[in-house]
C-alpha cells in the first residue's frame, strides 16, 4: 500500500494541471454509480407493468429506462474522452520531464 502512495506522489506532480478534469472524471463516476443503481429499480417496475397488464404505464417506464440508458452511456462516453485527455496530458508531461 506504501508504494502505490509513493507511485501515486510521484505521477500527481505530473498531473496537476489536469486536476479540474480529474476532479469531474470522478463526478461523473458517481453519477455513473447513482445511474446504476437506479436501473434495475426502473427494470423491475416495468416487469411489474407487464405482469399487470398496464400498457401505459410499460410505455411510460420503458421511455425512462430508454432515458435512463441513453444518460448511462453518454456519461460513459464523456469519462472515457476525459481519460484519455487526462492520460495523453500526463503522459506528454512525464515524456517531456524525463526526456
Amino acid at each position: 500500500m506504501k508504494e502505490f502512495f509513493k507511485n501515486l506522489k510521484f505521477v500527481w506532480k505530473y498531473c496537476k494541471g489536469e486536476k479540474k478534469r480529474i476532479i469531474l472524471y470522478f463526478i461523473l463516476g458517481l453519477f455513473n454509480i447513482a445511474v446504476s443503481v437506479v436501473y434495475p429499480l426502473v427494470s423491475a417496475k416495468l416487469i411489474v407493468d407487464i405482469t399487470n397488464n398496464q400498457v401505459q404505464q410499460f410505455i411510460l417506464i420503458a421511455l425512462v429506462l430508454l432515458s435512463v440508458d441513453l444518460f448511462a452511456n453518454l456519461i460513459s462516453y464523456v469519462r472515457n474522452k476525459l481519460f484519455h485527455l487526462i492520460f495523453r496530458q500526463t503522459y506528454l508531461n512525464i515524456e517531456t520531464d524525463l526526456g
